[in-house]
């Protein structure tokens, strides 16, 4: 079969026409997938930045509340008002545990149950938490460490109690 100088040319002008649209959508696809890798980073930036704002918030509020408890234990006389100040701190800033560890050695914790927890050579005056709360002076967190009684990995906060039956380390633990 014979083509005309007509259909070669329509042929030509067709195929033509075809590698045109290809590179059209290939580019169109490129700069669309581009866009959308931008739009997407932007995205989770700002949902990173947001979070990470509500989540140092959050830690915030746990800090001030184990500071207010340990300015309440300044005043308390006996092991059933710092339970009762413990649990208290434990329920509202749903802590796991919150505890106070007095300089003497003495450990309490929210509970007679959660005492049992703790080995029996447990010294709070040892464990870098109370250590830290003592060298800073002020409310602070530790880092990441593991739990003496369940072997779990938590965070602290830490506040030094400064006077009382109780002067000390209060603190409570954030599980991770």
């Amino acid at each position: 079969m014979q083509l005309t100088f007509e259909q070669k040319l329509l042929t030509a002008f067709g195929v033509l026409l075809l590698l045109v649209m290809a590179a059209f959508t290939l580019s169109g696809d490129v700069r669309l997938q581009s866009t959308t890798e931008t739009y997407v980073d932007a995205l989770i930036d700002d949902t990173v930045k947001q979070s990470t704002s509500s989540i140092a918030e959050w830690l915030n509020t746990r800090l001030t509340m184990t500071e207010a408890t340990a300015k309440a234990l300044e005043s308390v006389q006996d092991d059933d008002q710092a339970r009762l100040v413990l649990q208290m701190i434990r329920s509202g800033g749903g802590f796991r545990d919150a505890y106070v560890g007095r300089t003497d050695g003495y450990m309490l914790m929210q509970t007679p149950e959660a005492d049992a927890t703790l080995p029996a050579d447990f010294d709070p005056r040892q464990r870098p938490w109370f250590k830290k709360a003592v060298s800073l002076g002020r409310a602070s967190f530790t880092k990441p460490y593991q739990d003496a009684g369940t072997g779990d990995m938590i965070i602290s906060t830490l506040a030094p109690v400064k006077r009382g039956e109780y002067e000390g380390v209060a603190g409570a633990d954030i599980g991770l």
